[in-house]
């Protein structure tokens, strides 16, 4: 997904969406990947569909991850307000 973080720092939602879903493409169970396309499209204004991959999130390797998470639900708890970079 480095590619995709690249992507992201350079405003490419779009192209950062592409790198993650092909990720998760090879690798469906790749909750890292899972959640960062999920703030992605977030960042992008789809707070839908964010809410859906989001919710396919099982499970994460440390708990600074599992708090971006809390963190991603309580902002789609709310109207969007992207997080400034």
């Amino acid at each position: 997904t480095l590619s995709a973080i690249a992507r992201y720092r350079q405003n490419d939602l779009a192209g950062a969406e592409r790198e993650l879903r092909a990720v998760l493409d090879q690798s469906p169970a790749d909750d890292v990947a899972r959640f960062d396309l999920a703030f992605v499209l977030f960042e992008a204004g789809r707070s839908d569909e964010a809410r859906d991959e989001l919710s396919k999130v099982r499970s994460l390797p440390n708990t600074q991850l599992q708090q971006r998470v809390s963190e991603l639900r309580e902002a789609l708890a709310e109207p969007h307000s992207p997080s400034s970079r």
